[in-house]
Protein backbone atom coordinates (compact mmCIF):
# COMPACT_ATOMS: atom_id res chain seq x y z
CA UNK A 1 0.00 0.00 0.00
CA UNK A 2 2.87 2.34 1.23
CA UNK A 3 4.34 1.44 -1.75
CA UNK A 4 1.05 2.57 -4.37
CA UNK A 5 1.22 5.71 -2.44
CA UNK A 6 4.66 6.40 -3.07
CA UNK A 7 4.12 5.91 -6.76
CA UNK A 8 1.08 7.71 -6.85
CA UNK A 9 2.88 10.86 -5.82
CA UNK A 10 5.75 10.13 -7.50
CA UNK A 11 3.46 10.38 -10.54
CA UNK A 12 2.00 13.72 -9.15
CA UNK A 13 5.24 15.38 -8.82
CA UNK A 14 6.61 13.94 -12.52
CA UNK A 15 2.91 16.28 -13.58
CA UNK A 16 4.15 18.99 -11.62
CA UNK A 17 7.85 18.91 -13.36
CA UNK A 18 5.82 18.48 -16.60
CA UNK A 19 3.94 21.30 -16.02
CA UNK A 20 6.83 23.28 -14.55
CA UNK A 21 8.70 22.47 -18.02
CA UNK A 22 6.13 24.02 -19.57
CA UNK A 23 6.05 27.20 -17.87
CA UNK A 24 9.57 27.41 -17.76
CA UNK A 25 9.75 26.74 -21.46
CA UNK A 26 7.05 29.50 -22.34
CA UNK A 27 8.28 31.65 -20.10
CA UNK A 28 11.19 31.45 -22.02
CA UNK A 29 9.44 32.17 -25.09
CA UNK A 30 7.55 35.10 -24.32
CA UNK A 31 11.12 36.54 -22.77
CA UNK A 32 12.84 35.84 -25.87
CA UNK A 33 10.03 37.37 -28.20
CA UNK A 34 10.28 40.15 -25.94
CA UNK A 35 14.13 40.81 -26.27
CA UNK A 36 13.76 40.17 -30.10
CA UNK A 37 11.06 42.79 -30.07
CA UNK A 38 13.61 45.19 -28.27
CA UNK A 39 16.09 44.15 -30.52
CA UNK A 40 14.29 45.45 -33.53
CA UNK A 41 12.91 48.65 -31.98
CA UNK A 42 16.96 49.34 -31.12
CA UNK A 43 17.61 48.67 -35.27
CA UNK A 44 14.85 50.53 -36.42
CA UNK A 45 16.26 53.38 -33.83
CA UNK A 46 19.99 52.94 -35.08
CA UNK A 47 18.34 52.75 -38.86
CA UNK A 48 16.51 56.49 -38.18
CA UNK A 49 19.56 57.57 -37.09
CA UNK A 50 22.03 56.85 -39.87
CA UNK A 51 19.40 57.98 -42.22
CA UNK A 52 19.72 61.47 -40.47
CA UNK A 53 23.21 61.36 -40.34
CA UNK A 54 23.14 60.40 -43.96
CA UNK A 55 21.21 63.84 -44.79
CA UNK A 56 23.75 65.74 -42.72
CA UNK A 57 26.63 64.39 -44.51
CA UNK A 58 24.92 65.01 -48.05
CA UNK A 59 24.20 68.44 -46.96
CA UNK A 60 27.86 68.60 -45.89
CA UNK A 61 29.18 67.43 -48.86
CA UNK A 62 26.96 70.02 -51.08
CA UNK A 63 28.52 72.50 -48.98
CA UNK A 64 31.92 71.93 -49.16
CA UNK A 65 31.21 71.27 -52.98
CA UNK A 66 29.74 74.55 -53.11
CA UNK A 67 32.84 76.09 -51.31
CA UNK A 68 35.02 74.52 -54.14
CA UNK A 69 33.18 75.87 -57.22
CA UNK A 70 33.46 79.26 -55.19
CA UNK A 71 37.72 78.98 -54.64
CA UNK A 72 37.54 77.55 -58.17
CA UNK A 73 35.74 80.78 -59.61
CA UNK A 74 38.15 83.02 -57.23
CA UNK A 75 41.30 81.02 -58.61
CA UNK A 76 40.61 81.93 -62.14
CA UNK A 77 39.33 85.63 -61.52
CA UNK A 78 42.84 85.98 -59.58
CA UNK A 79 44.58 84.21 -62.36
CA UNK A 80 42.91 86.56 -65.17
CA UNK A 81 43.82 89.60 -63.17
CA UNK A 82 47.36 88.80 -62.41
CA UNK A 83 47.66 87.84 -66.47
CA UNK A 84 45.76 90.71 -66.79
CA UNK A 85 47.64 93.54 -64.92
CA UNK A 86 51.01 91.58 -65.62
CA UNK A 87 50.33 92.37 -69.24
CA UNK A 88 49.03 95.69 -68.80
CA UNK A 89 52.45 96.52 -66.65
CA UNK A 90 54.34 94.94 -69.87
CA UNK A 91 52.58 96.71 -72.37
CA UNK A 92 53.14 100.31 -70.29
CA UNK A 93 56.57 99.57 -70.12
CA UNK A 94 56.78 98.64 -74.02
CA UNK A 95 54.99 101.58 -74.63
CA UNK A 96 57.09 103.58 -72.42
CA UNK A 97 60.30 102.49 -74.03
CA UNK A 98 61.72 101.39 -70.69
Amino acid sequence: MQHLLQASQHAVTREEMVAQFRQAEQQSKERFEHVEQQAKERFEQVDKRFEQVDKQLEKQHQAIMSMHQEIKNQMRWNFGMLIGVGSLITGILKFTGT
